[in-house]
């Protein structure tokens, strides 16, 4: 992952593939039917539940909480509920008082291999006439060392 064209030709290939299988088993989950709630699907039992709610006038239409709310490190912390002990919450990842990068380039330092937008966006411009949604039969494996090389070439030929 040391290679900056095969870190940004990787998110490149994957990551709408990886959208596209998560799209298809959300929308099997959601349109599943659940036998013991006589084979209605979650969506139905969703809506179900929201039409007899504005018809007994339960309904308020509250969105819920803001997303600058919900954004907060703190959201959902009881200041005064039960913490654990100390000593368990030292051991966590991300516990307050990690030191954890905050910028890319400490990141880096850190070890973390990270894909900039400036990157990604180089790399859309150098693989521009590159299919990289096409079918391979090898779940995008031969499109992403295809995508490598071409970039590659590109960068070459641009250097020139």
């Amino acid at each position: 992952m040391h290679d900056s064209i095969q870190r940004v030709c990787l998110y490149h290939v994957f990551q709408p593939r990886i959208q596209a299988s998560l799209n298809r088993a959300r929308e099997a989950w959601n349109n599943h039917q659940i036998r013991t709630e006589k084979n209605k699907t979650p969506i139905a039992l969703f809506e179900l539940s929201r039409v007899n709610a504005i018809r007994e006038n339960r309904w308020t239409g509250d969105p819920g909480d803001s997303i600058a709310d919900a954004s907060d490190p703190l959201y959902g912390v009881d200041g005064k509920g039960p913490h654990p002990p100390a000593e368990e919450t030292v051991q966590e990842p991300g516990a307050v008082g990690d030191d954890w990068p905050l910028d890319e380039q400490s990141e880096r330092d850190f070890g973390v291999r990270v894909n900039a937008d400036v990157e990604l966006q180089e790399g859309l411009h150098f693989l521009q006439g590159f299919d990289l949604e096409k079918e391979d039969e090898n779940n995008g494996i031969d499109i992403y060392c295809e995508a490598v090389l071409y970039f590659s070439h590109k960068l070459q030929e641009n250097r020139t």
